[in-house]
């Protein structure tokens, strides 16, 4: 732990910068100093810490101040999120302070003074973050929750309120089911599996349509026993009549995407729900007027971004991809003027690289993204949303091997890399294009890699990256490079895309790593990432 003195100057930094943050959001906007705090607090490694403690101090005065505690949740979020990119990276440090910060929550959740509010502001930053709480902490957490249970319901509340609520936010959110479940499910997350069926199970018994949609995205609960397990109410709900059209249309659009254990339960709801008379319900009618993506960042991650037109109104649309795990993340924004929905995605397009892309090549991303979704976490409930409004219609997991993607790329176009001398131009793409600039390692390896090799000349340092790291990783750089190759060619950058998919086949190929000069560039990225990180 750093000096008193240290920590001191640090509470005091984090006040200062929760102060700035809350005062943007008095003036209901997010400006420029929400987006520099994920980059103050990586300089802050106790930060996670100190805000925890900072929210639960703020929280428990006579008079707290909710737009400072509102800003020190979102800071926390932010520290989070720091924390899982380190996790991720295999950072000791990183899993350590993890580590940390659980404890101390498993510790104030069983004291005697638990603030229960403050303890679910604090854990559903964990969700937004993408970070599992751990199972000793969401076990106290469900402790916590029957505990207040019991007392609401000596108070006299029960279900009636709960339905209120529920039909309240709906309402609030605008009848979105899947902003429903996503307000519901940050905070759900928190708690053991029962009490997790138990509220999707009220929610499919409730008599709004929206609240009743929403509960369908608990289907997709990282937990592979809730899918199952929900299956059973779907089919309760059908056989009462109560499964629309709308519900009906979502499960036969999803049912590949769950786990094999839950698709006997869907399939056996929708018959029980057409044997009611209800008919899967058209989806609604939207044109996309403009959808791009980005480059693949060094991380393996791409996004992709719409502007769609849903009757006199507009929306963004958004999906967020990363290789080796699938969809990462899905939202939409509705109920835009045409001028909203273009200055988001205008915005968006200011601060990284966007290319235009086809909806037939978003379709093939999705399909293989969801088939990695499938040996790993589910998609998140919203890259439904986002499916529907791209008019993709029913996509189904379909993992493409690179190889796959770069005859793809190439159609009808041969070649030979040598012949195009594409190999060696290839070294000079990371300089030249914007997105490659990330492409580089950077986690636990690359260290252990240069452990106890002191007084390595850079040149030397290269050599060991690549054959120790950078090499036995190299099918991973050629397919970020073959998708890359099959987006550009809708851009109707044939030649461009050709030299891509045919420098992606050379790293998928046997062609010695020396003799890859985009390898070799990698590793030479990856000795200077090393080199800034560590000062």
């Amino acid at each position: 732990m750093p000096p008193r003195t240290d920590r001191a100057a640090q509470r005091e930094a984090l006040l200062k910068l929760g102060a700035a943050v809350a005062e943007e959001m008095r003036a209901g906007h997010g400006g420029d100093t929400a987006g520099t705090v994920g980059d103050a607090l990586a300089a802050m490694p106790q930060a996670t810490l100190e805000i925890v403690g900072l929210i639960g101090r703020e929280a428990r005065r006579r008079r707290p101040d909710a737009h400072l505690v509102a800003a020190l949740a979102f800071m926390c979020g932010q520290a989070l999120e720091t924390l899982r990119y380190g996790v991720e990276r295999q950072d000791p440090d990183a899993a350590a302070m993890l580590d940390a910060v659980r404890g101390r929550l498993v510790r104030e959740a069983r004291s005697d003074r638990a603030d229960a509010g403050v303890l679910m502001l604090v854990t559903k930053q964990f969700a937004v973050a993408k970070l599992d709480i751990g199972e000793e902490l969401r076990g106290a957490m469900g402790d916590m929750l029957d505990e207040q249970s019991d007392e609401a319901a000596e108070a006299g509340a029960g279900d009636l309120d709960m339905e209120r609520h529920l039909v309240d936010l709906a309402r609030e959110l605008g009848d979105d089911a899947f902003a429903i479940h996503g307000e519901l499910s940050e905070t759900a997350s928190s708690f053991p599996i029962d009490h997790r069926l138990a509220m999707a199970s009220f929610m499919l018994a409730s008599d709004a349509d929206p609240v009743r949609d929403a509960a369908l995205g608990w289907l997709f609960d990282p937990d592979p026993e809730v899918a199952p397990a929900l299956c059973g109410s779907l089919v309760e709900e059908a056989a009462a009549g109560r499964l629309g059209g709308t519900a009906l249309r979502r499960l036969v659009a999803v049912r590949n995407w769950l786990p094999a254990a839950a698709r006997p339960g869907v399939d056996a709801a929708v018959r029980t729900a057409r044997r009611k008379g209800s008919e899967p319900a058209p989806p609604p009618a939207s044109a996309v007027e403009d959808l791009r993506i980005s480059g693949f960042d060094g991380s393996g991650a791409a996004s992709v971004f719409a502007l769609v037109r849903a009757g006199k109104r507009h929306a963004v649309a958004s999906l967020l991809f990363k290789l080796g795990h699938g969809v990462r993340d899905a939202w939409v924004h509705r109920d835009l003027g045409r001028a909203e929905a273009r200055a988001q995605v205008d915005r968006v397009a200011g601060e990284i690289d966007l290319v235009p892309v086809s909806s037939a090549t978003v379709r093939r991303l999705l399909a293989h993204m969801l088939g990695l979704n499938a040996e790993g976490a589910p998609p998140p409930f919203g890259a439904l949303d986002a499916a529907e409004a791209l008019g993709l219609g029913i996509v189904n997991p379909e993992p493409a091997t690179p190889e796959d993607v770069v005859a793809l790329a190439l159609g009808e176009d041969e070649g030979e890399p040598d012949g195009l001398d594409v190999l060696a131009d290839a070294a000079t793409w990371p300089a030249r294009y914007g997105f490659m600039g990330s492409w580089f390692e950077d986690d636990a390896a690359v260290d252990e890699a240069l452990l106890g090799r002191k007084g390595l000349s850079r040149a030397r340092k290269v050599d060991v990256v690549l054959d120790a790291v950078v090499a036995p990783r190299r099918r991973r750089w050629g397919e970020m490079l073959a998708w890359t190759a099959l987006i550009t060619a809708d851009a109707d950058a044939r030649e461009e895309a050709t030299r891509f998919a045919l420098a992606a086949a050379a790293l998928l190929g046997d062609r010695p790593a020396p003799e890859v000069p985009l390898l070799r560039a990698i590793a030479e990225s990856t000795v200077e990432a090393r080199r800034l990180r560590r000062g």
